[in-house]
């Protein structure tokens, strides 16, 4: 992982990110687990626990840059987004948009 997606996924640790809750209580978890972090490489298509965006550089995934996977975000989304990314060297600056509070870059 470069540093600079490091950067990016530690400033969006310390956004309070919401992440639903048991379904027997109305409260959302302030607070993210390392399982909230994990992506199954085989179930990559699925969307279980949210939707999750790939970046490729070779193009076969979703993107192929950065910015590109944090643009398919709709606005006012309410789902947690992971945004993965293969390896590979990334040369880029991004902008997110304040109101993506659910987004987790891995």
């Amino acid at each position: 992982m470069s540093l600079l997606s490091t950067l990016v996924s530690l400033v969006l640790l310390l956004k309070c990110v919401q992440v639903q809750g048991d379904t027997d209580s109305d409260h959302a978890r302030n607070f993210i687990t390392w399982e909230d972090f994990m992506v199954d490489e085989q179930g990559i298509t699925s969307n279980v626990g949210g939707r999750i965006i790939v970046v490729d550089q070779s193009g076969k995934g979703d993107s192929t840059t950065v910015q590109g996977a944090v643009d398919m975000v709709p606005q006012n989304n309410t789902e947690r987004v992971k945004i993965y990314i293969y390896p590979g060297i990334y040369r880029f600056a991004i902008t997110i948009n304040l109101i993506f509070i659910v987004i987790f870059i891995i």
